[in-house]
């Protein structure tokens, strides 16, 4: 496979959101990730040291390794372990029982069971490579990937540990405790998606018995009965107050299973006893039970046709000065509201318009919520993000790029419950994406109906790729079947009539008279709404109703005919729209409703009704709602005959109005109008000062932020100088020990043996021919011509040089001083075939001598024995040699 086509499969794998189904091939057996960086070496020989070479698993090992020295962790880890250790090829298939090594100056991910290897890009960003083959290990294994973090400084592998969380998979993470360097396992443990905190030695049999449990080794399907799995929902609902009874069991069933894997517990009452005795316990199942899969432009043919054509058609409708809503339900971590934000701030600069934009992003899960607030993504997230939409809406900082203001001011983020809490209205737009697929029947056609009850007539629904609108498709037309967008048709609300409790139960599934009760209750109440507002028009009187702030909410009875709209930007505070004694009498008398709390009545006022002037009776009462502190005004203007018009109303405040009155309140109103000018001016220059700081606090946090990037990328070298100081730290005691080795032997040996150089500098001696040469232990390093020795042999160094120049092997005997014999032997020193010096060795051969002599002198008492004797002697030795010996007297007597 070329370097290309490996680096696009590892592009590829890396940028598909985890949590998928595991490919059909995928192998079938646990495979570990293992991440470690500084001091991840003796963690890595205690973890290997207590597997068994028949675990039925696969450790793959990534590391900080330096891209410039070679790395010894082969040799090292074959001591601790007797699997097979492999460094990986790309292309390589993973296999049980086997430890693979990530080489120098690579990337990993695994695809298909396949480790693939691209080169690491030395463009400047902090790599991350723990991270990224986690998150290419949950992708393409699921529920049978493990991540485990050890020691190392940094935060690498928290963000890959979340996939693997999210996967199904186990996660574990060295105790910072045992930890050399505690930065990666503090960072991973902070992240909320550690099951299992250990120290290295005990990680072997928390993954025995992990891999080993009957629910662990059955997490394809789920074994939880429905009826015994209440008690764990009430437990849940109690301490976090969600019913997740409500979502499909399949689901929660094997995430339940998974936890009861990791505890050790053999059944499910077992575990709802732990649960009621360890709060910590029930925090970490509602954390596995809560689903938050997610990525930028998910589907981004999806997105392609709501930027293109749905969104473009919806906002070339949408009134300038109005706000354009949205709600994204389900989250997350927020990659899907910043999404459409994008999508849309990209219409409005191609088409030139401009208007609001509010965004509601909701979600259950708070911790999640918290980092799409943040708005900071790695590297790894946007890599499938197109490179101006890139530079456009993000800035980088580091190997993490942050959401520019003007998308975030634009997003509102907030917890919500999509099942109990109410939904927003007015909306013109709706994206919930695959999360109604982990919901209940029932729950589901619940959640639509609150989706159709918050769009506005007009307003778009975007579904996940396996959803739809279910029993009110006819509420919706089609825009795009495949990837389900839809658009609400008329403006009739289908908002359920109740909070419904959901239980799990096999008995939940909707029988056909509920159907049609569910169907009757939404057209009986639209049937309301309709009458509703024919009584109001026919009963009410001329009235207007107001929010706390006194904008205009409704008018009835053709209270609309006292309005005076002007030109130019339209207001809707109440204050703008009348002139005159209708005018100062609202603006005291909504100030007195608010202090007296009672209405207050205003028999006769004059008030415009279009071109002239009547006098109408004016009542203005307080609408207080005990759910929300923020109160409501109705004012009522009724017309009145004159003979009325002075009449008073017992319990309310009349209004006399004489010129000087007028004339007074009219100065008033002008020196207030310039106040409040004067205070508006003030306020936009404090604004002004503040945005001025807000900048200047952003470019410091810019600085900062750059800064801690720098500092990371410091905490990455020093991780890998420290990783390639350790594997040689280790080489050198082992070397330490067979030179200790080597120069006990050398002391212990009789012979005398003298090592050099090529240019016959002493490298090493021993005792023996330290005597032969006067050598001492700091004559290491000088050249052996310099010393006189004791041997007979006037040409030793010219016999050397021949050694070397030739590489031959130099012997003879000779004699020192004193007529001791020796045996010296001169050899060529080589290292890979070339010679690099040379070894001379003096064998002491006096016995030899002695010996031989004493054989000559046997041989010729022998001999003269013989030559004394007058028998014949003869001596075959071999019958099958020709040879033989004959005495003096035998040859003479045959002769």
């Amino acid at each position: 496979m070329t370097d290309d086509a490996a680096n696009r499969q590892v592009t590829e794998a890396t940028s598909q959101p985890a949590g998928s189904v595991p490919p059909i091939d995928q192998p079938g057996f646990y495979i570990v990730g293992v991440g470690a960086s500084a001091g991840g070496l003796e963690a890595l020989e205690q973890l290997f040291s207590g597997v068994s070479e028949e675990c039925g698993m696969a450790f793959v090992v990534v590391q900080h390794l330096s891209p410039d020295f070679k790395s010894l962790m082969v040799e090292l880890l074959e001591r601790h372990t007797k699997m097979k250790i492999r460094r990986v090829v790309s292309g390589m298939l993973v296999e049980p029982n086997t430890v693979y090594l990530l080489p120098p100056k690579q990337e990993m991910i695994i695809q298909s069971g396949k480790l693939m290897l691209r080169e690491r890009v030395g463009d400047g960003n902090l790599s991350l490579p723990i991270d990224r083959f986690f998150r290419s290990l949950a992708r393409d294994q699921g529920p049978l990937g493990i991540a485990v973090v050890l020691s190392g400084t940094g935060s690498d592998g928290s963000r890959g540990l979340v996939d693997v969380h999210l996967g199904g998979g186990l996660v574990i993470a060295q105790a910072p405790e045992t930890c050399k360097f505690d930065g990666m396992p503090k960072t991973a443990i902070s992240s909320g998606m550690v099951d299992v905190v250990a120290a290295p030695h005990e990680i072997p049999e928390l993954l025995m018995k992990y891999s080993s449990h009957p629910f662990a080794s059955e997490l394809q399907q789920s074994n939880v009965v429905p009826d015994s799995i209440e008690r764990v929902f009430e437990l849940v609902q109690k301490r976090h107050g969600i019913d997740f009874s409500e979502y499909k069991p399949a689901t929660i069933g094997r995430r339940i299973e998974r936890r009861i894997a990791l505890n050790n517990d053999t059944e499910l009452n077992q575990y709802i006893s732990r649960l009621e005795a360890d709060e910590s316990e029930l925090d970490q199942l509602f954390n596995d039970l809560l689903i938050g899969v997610t990525s930028f432009f998910r589907d981004p043919e999806a997105y392609e046709e709501l930027q293109q054509r749905v969104l473009p058609e919806l906002l070339s409708r949408h009134e300038p000065d109005a706000d354009f809503r949205a709600w994204i339900a389900g989250c997350a971590t927020g990659e899907e509201a910043y999404s459409i934000a994008i999508c849309i701030h990209e219409i409005m600069r191609q088409t030139g318009k401009s208007f609001p934009i509010k965004i509601f992003a909701t979600d259950l899960h708070r911790d999640a919520l918290a980092i799409a607030h943040t708005g900071s993504y790695s590297t790894d997230a946007l890599h499938e993000m197109d490179p101006e939409l890139l530079e456009r809406y993000f800035t980088q900082t580091g190997a993490s790029y942050h959401v520019t203001s003007q998308i975030r001011d634009c997003i509102v983020f907030a917890p919500h419950n999509l099942v109990t809490d109410t939904p927003f209205t007015n909306l013109d737009l709706v994206c919930c994406r695959n999360v109604l697929i982990y919901f209940r029947t029932l729950v589901q056609r619940k959640v639509l109906s609150l989706f159709h009850f918050a769009l506005c007539k007009g307003g778009i629904l975007f579904l996940g790729a396996s959803e739809s609108p279910g029993e009110l498709t006819d509420e919706f037309g089609v825009l795009n079947e495949r990837w389900k967008l839809f658009r609400k048709l008329r403006d009739s609300n289908r908002m359920p009539s109740g909070q419904t409790k959901f239980r799990t139960s096999i008995a939940l599934r909707p029988t056909s008279r509920g159907q049609s009760l569910a169907r009757s209750i939404d057209t009986t109440a639209t049937r309301l709404a309709t009458l509703y507002d024919r009584l109001l028009e026919r009963y009410m009187p001329p009235a207007i109703l107001l929010d706390s702030a006194k904008h205009v909410l409704h008018v009835f009875g053709g209270a609309g005919r006292f309005l005076n709209y002007t030109d130019g930007r339209l207001s809707t505070n109440i204050l703008d729209l009348v002139d005159g004694d209708l005018h100062l009498a609202l603006a005291g008398g909504m100030q007195r409703v608010s202090r007296l709390k009672k209405p207050v009545v205003y028999p006769a006022i004059r008030a415009s009704d279009g071109d002239r002037m009547v006098i109408v009776k004016l009542e203005i009462n307080l609408i207080e709602t005990k759910a929300s502190s923020d109160n409501s005004y109705l004012i009522t203007l009724v017309p009145v005959e004159p003979a009325s018009s002075t009449s008073n109303v017992e319990g309310s405040h009349s209004l006399n109005l004489d010129e000087a009155t007028l004339d007074r309140m009219s100065d008033l109103e002008a020196e207030l109008r310039y106040t409040k000018e004067d205070l508006q001016a003030t306020i936009e220059e404090l604004e002004t000062s503040n945005e001025e700081l807000q900048a200047t606090n952003e470019e410091m946090v810019a600085s900062n932020e750059e800064l801690q990037s720098t500092n990371e990328e410091l905490h990455s070298v020093n991780e890998e100088l420290y990783t390639v100081n350790a594997e040689y730290q280790k080489k050198i005691t082992e070397l330490t020990t067979l030179t200790n080795d080597m120069d006990n032997l050398l002391v212990s040996t009789e012979v005398h043996t003298l090592f050099l150089d090529n240019n016959l500098e002493i490298r090493r001696f021993t005792p023996r021919i330290a005597e032969v040469f006067s050598l001492l232990p700091q004559d290491i390093g000088r050249r052996i011509g310099a010393f006189t020795h004791s041997i007979v042999c006037d040409d030793l160094v010219e016999k050397i040089h021949r050694v070397l120049r030739e590489g031959v092997t130099h012997e003879e005997r000779l004699q020192d001083k004193r007529g001791q014999h020796y045996l010296l032997r001169v050899l060529p020193y080589q290292v890979g075939g070339a010679t690099t010096g040379a070894v001379l060795t003096l064998i002491d051969i006096e016995s030899l001598i002695q010996a031989q002599e004493e054989i000559l002198r046997e041989r010729e008492r022998f001999e003269r024995a013989i030559a004394a004797n007058r028998d014949g002697i003869w001596d075959w030795p071999d019958l099958s040699q020709d040879e033989m010996w004959w005495s003096p007297t035998c040859w003479s007597l045959l002769g």
